[in-house]
Formats: structure tokens, sequence, C-alpha cells
């Protein structure tokens, strides 16, 4: 099985979910809060004042950067979904 098959095979398998379930998977949990917890967890290692945080202003960071994180992954899905359809529909 060649690497067109295999996409093609995983572009048919994500389909089956369907487009929403897809943005909620791979867009907002996968890239909105898996990148909101790594982004979070390096401000905090290499903020150069660590003495501004308490536990208030750490949980306010980590909610904004999961929204922002959450949000840009909504869009990403969508093209890739949608770069994907195109691809694979037409052949």
């Amino acid at each position: 099985m060649n690497n067109t098959d295999r996409e093609k095979k995983k572009c048919n398998n994500q389909k089956l979910i369907g487009k929403k379930r897809f943005i909620l998977i791979y867009g907002v949990l996968l890239w909105g809060v898996y990148g909101s917890l790594i982004f979070g967890i390096l401000t905090i290692f290499f903020n150069p004042n660590p003495k501004n945080y308490n536990i208030a202003s750490i949980v306010a960071r980590f909610v904004s950067y999961a929204i922002i994180f959450g949000l840009g992954g909504i869009v990403v899905s969508m093209v890739q979904w949608n770069f994907k359809s195109k691809k694979y529909d037409n052949k």
C-alpha cells in the first residue's frame, strides 16, 4: 500500500466520524487543549519575572490560552477537512 492509498483510507475514516466531530477531536481537543497546555507550561518556565504568578493568574492564563488555541484549532481543522475533501473526492 503506497502513501496515496494510506492517505485516502485515512480520509475515508475521518469522513465516517463526520465534520463536526472531526473538528471537535482534532481541532479543539488535540490542537486547542494540548497546544494551550504546552504553551502555558512553557510561559511559566521561561517567564523572566515569576514573582507575578499566583494561582488565579495561572488559571486565567490557561483559560485564555485554551480559548485562543481552541479557536485556532477550529480554523486549522476546518481547513484540513476541506483540503482533504477536495483532494480525495475528485479521485
